[in-house]
């Protein structure tokens, strides 16, 4: 699998935004690709690790990210090397998963910049993955404060998945939220966005409590 989506970085890594194609056709391309390998099956175990966020862009922020300007040289050059610490963070967890399961593993560090693509765009496309391919979302150290992992747990728990943790031990649904809440707090008081966790949490709320018995959806006005 990280062959084939390596192969799809590079096919697009070199074509401008205004020739790539809207995203969505984008995404829709890669999904059929996927779709080659893994068929109709629902059977695949993703990877839902920290890329551009997480704990590492957190501590990096707060030492010294938020002083550089965001979008400049020197910040974007940082954030780089913030990404290729978290990308090598993960090597470990996507081998044991490897050798642990007989099932593909989906490896989203494998995909490369996208011409056009912005954050939602992947959030969008790594959450349609889930949905159309994944048993098993097995999350890595730090998920909860990372933006696109934050909304992959969603994807997971309303998705009715299976949900993993680094030591590839069952993480209920109970603990994610405690540690989304957790990962939220501290966001707010770094100065970040916790708008993705805010919206997991959302997210499974509401299903939750579609979940209850009870539960009659949205009424008709009378």
């Amino acid at each position: 699998m990280g062959a084939l989506l390596e192969d799809a970085s590079r096919r697009w890594a070199d074509m401008p935004a205004e020739s790539a194609g809207e995203a969505s056709e984008l995404a829709e391309t890669l999904l059929a690709t996927l779709a080659t390998v893994l068929g109709d099956r629902r059977d695949a175990y993703y990877i839902s690790t920290p890329i551009t966020t997480g704990p590492e862009f957190v501590e990096w922020w707060s030492r010294e990210g938020k002083a550089l300007g965001k979008g400049g040289p020197a910040y974007e050059v940082q954030l780089g090397q913030v990404v290729r610490r978290n990308i090598e963070a993960v090597r470990p967890l996507v081998a044991r998963v490897e050798r642990t399961f007989n099932h593909p593993v989906i490896d989203p560090t494998r995909l490369g910049a996208i011409p056009g693509w912005q954050q939602p765009d992947y959030h969008r496309f790594w959450v349609r993955v889930i949905d159309r391919f994944v048993q098993t979302v097995v999350l890595a150290d730090g998920w909860s404060y990372s933006s696109g992992c934050a909304l992959e747990f969603a994807a997971a728990v309303t998705g009715g998945r299976s949900v993993l943790d680094a030591t590839l031990q069952p993480l209920s649904s109970q603990v994610g939220l405690r540690l989304l809440e957790d990962a939220a707090g501290e966001l707010d008081a770094a100065g970040l966005s916790s708008a993705c966790q805010r919206d997991a949490l959302e997210q499974i709320s509401r299903a939750h409590s579609r979940s209850r018995p009870g539960y009659a959806g949205s009424r008709d006005a009378s």
